[in-house]
């Protein structure tokens, strides 16, 4: 999450170091938006006062500095697992400091959340994936449970012979035992649709890349409150009516 406050620290971590290097350069802050604009500038006030709305939302950041002694650039990508670090400098111990500088403040206050984005499936991933289990389920479920016909029961009982009747028997039997293991892969399917359904919901409800100043801000507060508000007070009913479900059957059996 990269905050009004990272943008202020980070600016002033390189421009720190480039004074005690008596280094004639500032860093430089580029822009890019949702609605296509693009612009570069030295002030940390006109990023962090961006409406960030969702016509002109940020997508992306990248903190530079170009000049003989040293080349950086650092980028914030919404799209990107993590930021994008790449540093050329004359001299190696401002190379190293600059680097161990930035990935300790970036590891311990921009990178708080989740160390993955899980991947977004879409429509056209998720309905070939679905349809192959389902379609295997369904197929067995019908060899299962399906019920001979009426006329060839007829048959078999109108019969003289006993080894129809002893087939008869004998598939029914090994078709009523097959029933368990139909049960636990139908569990099994109905898990693996739940989890694809739970993924996108996932990084929904808790991104990772949020540029977390403006309009986005307020909108993130707000998720952060249905958070709280669905999952950990849904989360807290179904354990209290689980233990309460339990203490019934316990007391009552």
């Amino acid at each position: 999450m990269v905050s009004d406050e990272a943008i202020v620290k980070l600016h002033d971590i390189v421009q720190r170091r480039l004074k005690e290097r008596n280094v004639d350069a500032s860093p430089k802050w580029k822009v890019l938006r949702a609605d296509s604009l693009v612009y570069e500038t030295e002030s940390t006030s006109e990023v962090v006062n961006e409406e960030n709305s969702k016509r002109n939302l940020i997508t992306r950041l990248e903190l530079s500095v170009d000049c003989e002694f040293v080349k950086l650039q650092l980028a914030f990508d919404k799209k990107e697992k993590s930021a994008t670090l790449r540093i050329e400098a004359r001299e190696k111990d401002f190379s190293l400091l600059l680097n161990s500088d930035l990935k300790e403040y970036l590891q311990t206050e921009v990178f708080i959340f989740r160390s993955h984005l899980i991947p977004k499936l879409t429509q056209d991933r998720l309905l070939p994936g679905l349809l192959m289990p389902l379609g295997m389920l369904g197929g067995l479920a019908w060899s299962v449970y399906r019920n001979p016909k009426q006329p060839e029961i007829n048959s078999i009982l109108e019969s003289s012979e006993l080894a129809p009747k002893l087939n008869f028997l004998i598939q029914e039997s090994i078709r009523r035992a097959e029933i368990p293991a139909l049960k636990w892969m139908f569990l099994m399917v109905i898990g693996l649709v739940l989890l694809m359904a739970i993924i996108p919901a996932m990084n929904k409800l808790y991104p990772r890349n949020i540029f977390c100043f403006g309009k986005e801000a307020t909108r993130y507060k707000g998720l952060c409150d249905i958070r709280s508000r669905w999952l950990w007070g849904g989360g807290i009913s179904f354990i209290v009516s689980c233990i309460a479900g339990v203490a019934v059957w316990y007391f009552t059996k």
